[in-house]
């Protein structure tokens, strides 16, 4: 990871993934790739903006995906890849809006980035690689999220409409995450 701040403009970031797999015979199986880089910066205290292939994770929840659609996953070696590497990152532009306990957040997505499998040959080879649609404007998603944090709950509620992870089909997602603290030991 790789992060440099500008004075009063913003900052920089990137994260760089490399991947061999040495589990299969095939030749050339690697991948190096920028999988976040970023610009980010803020208009004022209430408005951040972030540009650039970035992660963003929607949900409250590490192992349960539900509501957590933006970004592909690394599936090239299921059960070997850390939960936090999971994620690949996806071009988009972010805004935040941020007023009392809550924050807004509005997200165009202008990269249709699948999820990473096996390749034929591999021992976790499942089934052939789905190509995304193009990146044309007209293809580009659309994501908006409204969450609250509040002494000892938040709830957060999320729509998109994009394309569905390794398939060609669009679709329309609403969703409702909410977590509450009972009996905290600290």
């Amino acid at each position: 990871k790789l992060e440099y701040s500008f004075d009063g403009i913003g900052k920089i970031k990137s994260t760089i993934k490399a991947y061999r797999n040495f589990n299969t015979n095939i030749t050339n199986d690697y991948d190096l790739e920028f999988n976040e880089l970023t610009f980010q910066g803020t208009f004022n205290n209430n408005v951040d903006w972030k540009i650039g292939r970035q992660i963003v994770v929607w949900g409250k929840s590490d192992n349960i995906r539900i509501t957590d659609t933006l970004n592909p996953l690394d599936n090239t070696a299921f059960g070997m890849v850390d939960i936090k590497d999971l994620r690949l990152g996806r071009n988009m532009t972010k805004l935040d809006y941020y007023f009392s306990n809550w924050v807004l957040s509005g997200i165009i997505l202008h990269e249709n980035r699948y999820s990473k499998m096996a390749k034929y040959g591999s021992d976790y080879y499942l089934r052939p690689n789905i190509t995304p649609p193009s990146n044309a404007l007209r293809n580009n998603g659309l994501a908006i999220s409204l969450a609250g944090n509040f002494q000892g709950q938040d709830v957060a509620f999320y729509t998109s409409n994009q394309y569905i992870d390794n398939t060609n089909y669009r679709s329309n997602m609403l969703g409702f995450a909410y977590n509450k603290v009972i009996d905290n030991i600290c």
